[in-house]
């Protein structure tokens, strides 16, 4: 499931990852190849979030890295 379907202004992606323009973000694909999350990252750093993050080979890069997964509703 994406997060992004509804996201059509960047008022909207603002409301998505909240007003705190410091905390980090981060950004990862289900797929090797995707390049979502480089566009995702692109479009928080429009914003000016400060720190924003890209996990290069999405998912499986994460997973693999030991790093924590939550269900998100």
């Amino acid at each position: 499931m994406s997060l992004f379907r509804n996201v059509r202004t960047e008022a909207d992606f603002t409301a998505l990852l909240g007003a705190d323009k410091d905390k980090p973000v981060v950004f990862y694909c289900g797929f090797v190849k995707c390049t979502r999350s480089d566009n995702g990252a692109t479009w928080a750093r429009k914003p000016v979030y400060t720190q924003v993050y890209r996990v290069p080979r999405g998912l499986f890069a994460w997973k693999g890295a030991g790093y924590p997964l939550e269900a998100v509703e």
